[in-house]
């Protein structure tokens, strides 16, 4: 593993992300989340494009702004997911989202990000795993009948990350097309695009 002041000195090699872009991306993926989203569900798996869109910023971004940035996208996830059961708990989508991302910035040294699998094999692993824990903290504070088992639980969550993770391939063509617009482009692509 390489020195921390040696990824901080990489890290500050990226430009910073620009944040109208992120924000006006945030209310598109919303609105695609509460409306596109619930209609593509198969039962009660619906793709995570919020997350999606995060694991995206913290594979691309610089730090502090890609972990913010995913922080912001949970928060809105909370928000759009107030009414639906299970997913309503205040502030654990920001949480883990956030989480996520620290912990992706802190892979991503040793992750080919340019590989075609990349993306999709770190969206399917956190979401799998943000699934897991939201899921949990549901069934822990839930007095319903109905709250589904552990292994009820994992399996949900296996297949909300699986079919997020089919999805990605089909949302990472655009969001690597507006690379420059974002600011997410690596030192390398813009000594190419000057």
């Amino acid at each position: 593993n390489e020195d921390p002041g040696e990824v901080m000195m990489m890290m500050e090699e990226v430009p910073a992300m620009k944040w109208l872009p992120f924000l006006m991306l945030l209310v598109f993926t919303a609105v695609l989340q509460t409306t596109l989203a619930p209609v593509l569900a198969i039962g009660p798996i619906r793709p995570d494009w919020m997350l999606l869109l995060a694991v995206h910023y913290a594979i691309w971004g610089r730090w502090p702004d890609a972990a913010l940035a995913a922080w912001g996208l949970g928060f809105a996830m909370d928000l759009c997911s107030a009414n639906i059961p299970g997913q309503g708990t205040a502030a654990l989508h920001a949480l883990t989202y956030g989480a996520a991302a620290c912990a992706i910035l802190y892979l991503r040294v040793d992750l080919f990000r340019e590989h075609w699998l990349t993306q999709p094999a770190i969206t399917f692993v956190f979401t799998w795993l943000v699934h897991m824990v939201i899921g949990l903290v549901y069934v822990k504070s839930s007095t319903s009948p109905t709250a589904p088992g552990f292994f009820g639980l994992f399996g949900l969550s296996f297949l909300t990350a699986l079919y997020t993770a089919v999805w990605t391939p089909y949302l990472l063509w655009p969001l690597k097309k507006l690379r420059k617009w974002t600011g997410l482009v690596k030192k390398r692509d813009l000594a190419i695009a000057v």
